[in-house]
């Protein structure tokens, strides 16, 4: 057997058996030479050149075309072909089986003989050309091909038990550059008439898109099937404008914006991917295809997310408030149940995943952490790793689907040993809450944004530092004092952190009440202020 890679991106690795066993039962050296023509055509099939292969057939211009578009379509990460019975007649003759396997994947396997002939032509041993050789039922009038099947979608709950996403069909629309005469009014025409439901498509994001990978289609956004039939006699008359359907999933409440939208849509398409059939097709010209062979693969489970719409819907409705980026995300200490990651479109316009995702400079806020780190580690980042991973910072979560981080610290990242401070440690609003949350509970819960599919940590968690838990918890109940910088917030009987880093930020405000655990980042003017009206605007709801 031997493996070699075919060069088609589209291909996997195709192994071909070797034909000599079956070639020498003829007992005639005379075989030899069909042996040698039958290697050289397995050869070519092997290197993914079906012309080359095609060279070796009666019929190498209609053979090129079927080999190639075979080995295509049917996304094999491996085939297997040996050929047995090979037997040479009187009169340049020659006759010979297949034995061909197709490996769609693990436990995705299709077996099937064919038999060929070979004839000694002017030019030597060859193929005589018949499709049927390749796949049983192939004719000149019909193509073969490996498809995906899906049984019924799965469906995606939130806390609440109720529908959170459904499966719908979406409307993927681009502007082709080369089908439009002025791309720029295109471009400036279609975000003007899909705004009012993709506030984020404007003129200067198209524009950028375009810049970026000029004479290329520039994506313009997915719209629900209900809104594209609302504007499709508009957007079809906008010269270049391409749409694609295709099935999706889609969010249950349109009032919800979420980047963990991406994360629950990722676990899903997981889910569908773990549990998807396969089947084989001959596709007749101008007809139906008939299923040759497959496989359906049963419905996946449904999910539940541990997005809670209420508390999503309260984040939202804080971050809104401010004209500059702005993020917030919320957990449960108890559980580590991601309950909500809310930003607004400014925010969004820097990251569609800033609330997960973001990282900026930590400012004053963790001083009293600062201070205990620096005093029991200074800048042996071994000993900082060592305090820090029990409060989740600097630690990667790996959730399925799901992409977050944490903080970045000194000595990571490529940068130098150094203590902590304003500008050595980043972090994102995530990490903040989880941080939060472990200063509430004395130890790093897991995060989780899918029951039944707790994140699996970088690095070991354990207790919260002592001395490091009692001089943030002093901290906190000083700041949301009557004399604190969170004094409007004393009525809410919320523990938190203010602080902000210099005259654009970032500001942040990191707290907990309840079980509840949360972090707010601000950037921009007087962010440390934006922070706290976020916080009260959350917490007053």
């Amino acid at each position: 057997m031997r493996r070699v890679r075919i060069g088609s991106a589209a291909l996997a690795t195709v192994l071909l058996l070797g034909v000599g066993s079956g070639l020498a039962a003829c007992g005639d050296d005379a075989a030899a030479d069909v042996q040698k023509m039958l290697d050289g055509y397995a050869g070519a099939i092997q290197d993914g050149k079906a012309v080359a292969a095609a060279a070796y057939t009666s019929s190498p211009d209609v053979a090129g075309g079927v080999i190639g578009r075979t080995l295509r379509d049917m996304h094999a990460e491996k085939v297997e072909v040996k050929a047995t019975n090979v037997q040479k007649y009187s009169g340049g003759s020659a006759t010979f089986d297949l034995k061909t396997r197709w490996n769609f994947g693990k436990g995705r396997d299709w077996d099937y003989t064919t038999k060929g002939n070979a004839s000694n032509l002017s030019i030597g041993w060859r193929v005589s050309w018949d499709p049927a050789v390749l796949a049983p039922g192939l004719t000149t009038d019909t193509s073969i091909r490996q498809i995906r099947t899906d049984a019924k979608a799965p469906r995606v709950f939130g806390a609440d038990k109720k529908d959170l996403m459904f499966a719908g069909t979406v409307h993927r629309l681009t502007v082709d550059p080369n089908k439009t005469k002025n791309l720029s009014d295109s471009l400036d025409k279609v975000a003007s008439l899909v705004s009012p439901v993709a506030p984020l498509v404007t003129p200067e994001a198209l524009a950028a898109k375009a810049k970026a990978d000029p004479g290329k289609p520039v994506p313009v956004v997915d719209l629900r099937d209900d809104d594209y039939g609302v504007l499709e006699d508009r957007l079809k008359a906008i010269p270049g404008l391409q749409d694609s359907p295709a099935s999706d999933l889609l969010i249950s409440n349109r009032q919800l914006f979420s980047p963990l939208f991406d994360g629950i849509k990722g676990a899903w398409q997981a889910n569908r991917d773990e549990t998807a059939g396969w089947a084989v097709q001959l596709v007749p010209e101008g007809k139906p295809p008939t299923q040759v062979v497959g496989f359906q693969g049963p419905p996946g489970p449904d999910l539940r997310a541990t997005m809670d719409p209420e508390v999503q819907l309260a984040a939202e409705n804080s971050v809104v408030q401010l004209g500059q980026p702005a993020a917030m995300v919320v957990l449960s200490v108890s559980s580590g149940a991601v309950l909500a990651a809310a930003q607004n479109t400014q925010a969004s316009s820097n990251s569609p995943q800033w609330a997960l995702t973001g990282q900026s400079t930590t400012g004053p806020v963790l001083s009293p952490l600062y201070d205990e780190v620096n005093k029991a580690a200074g800048k042996d980042t071994e000993k900082q790793e060592k305090l820090l991973s029990p409060l989740g910072l600097g630690t990667d979560f790996a959730m399925i689907g799901v992409d977050t981080a944490t903080a970045e610290l000194p000595g990571t990242g490529g940068r130098g040993a150094a203590e902590l401070g304003a500008d050595t440690m980043k972090a994102t609003p995530f990490g903040m809450a989880v941080f939060a949350s472990a200063i509430a509970k004395g130890k790093t819960t897991a995060p989780f944004v899918i029951q039944g599919q707790t994140s699996t940590p970088s690095k070991p968690m354990g207790d919260v530092n002592a001395d490091v838990l009692k001089a943030v918890r002093a901290k906190m109940d000083s700041t949301v004092s009557p004399s604190g910088d969170g004094s409007d917030l004393v009525s809410t009987k919320v523990k938190g952190l203010v602080g902000t880093n210099g005259p654009e930020g970032p500001g942040w405000f990191i707290g907990y009440r309840g079980d509840q655990a949360f972090a707010i980042m601000v950037t921009g003017e007087k962010s440390g202020s934006g922070s706290l009206q976020v916080a009260g605007a959350y917490l007053k709801q």
